[in-house]
């Protein structure tokens, strides 16, 4: 949400308190908003203005509905609701949600090539990397790394996970645009230029 103030006249117990309004406001949502009211003056008429923070998530009633603000053709605002679909809209535009890190949830830890994860552990020692990793086992060492990821009691491969570490199968099945591109420079002249899809 982009920072904003809206204004309304002050009717009923709440909306006659300013610090009321906003602690009543950081309960009623999830996660708790912070906002600041007061009671301003505008062309005769006391109103309560509310003034919203930017927010860098998606917010919500306790009850689980979410709304979004809209300029209807008038001119005026209205508030509608978000559905689940606008919901990854709205986190890439907050820049929250990594479509790389994404679970692939039709598939398994086992769509993962156990070869694949000793050429990362071979990379990590050759390129200097965090030795530490070394020590791990290949599961906690595809978490360590975010091949994986656990939704709820299970655990998933990654998009990126299938990218760096997945079997040709498993890229074939869920990954079929996937590509590999390698290049060779000498200069600005390509020497080798290869280029393997999945298909």
């Amino acid at each position: 949400m982009e920072p904003r103030t809206t204004a309304a006249l002050p009717t009923g117990e709440h909306f006659r308190d300013p610090v009321g309004l906003a602690a009543l406001i950081g309960n009623r949502t999830r996660p708790s908003l912070s906002v600041r009211a007061e009671i301003i003056g505008i062309k005769g008429h006391q109103v309560m203005a509310v003034h919203i923070p930017k927010s860098f998530s998606v917010e919500s009633t306790v009850s689980g509905k979410i709304l979004k603000r809209r300029l209807k053709a008038d001119g005026s605002p209205e508030a509608i609701p978000m559905y689940p679909y606008e919901i990854y809209t709205r986190l890439s535009d907050l820049r929250k949600l990594v479509f790389s890190a994404q679970p692939i949830q039709e598939g398994s830890p086992d769509d993962l090539d156990p070869n694949q994860m000793v050429r990362l552990r071979a990379t990590i020692q050759n390129q200097h990397g965090d030795q530490q990793l070394l020590g791990l086992t290949d599961e906690e060492l595809a978490q360590a790394l975010r091949l994986t990821a656990r939704v709820g009691d299970k655990i998933y491969p990654t998009l990126t996970g299938l990218l760096l570490a997945g079997k040709e199968a498993s890229l074939q099945r869920f990954v079929p645009t996937a590509a590999a591109d390698f290049q060779v420079l000498q200069g600005t002249k390509v020497l080798i230029n290869a280029n393997e899809v999945w298909t």
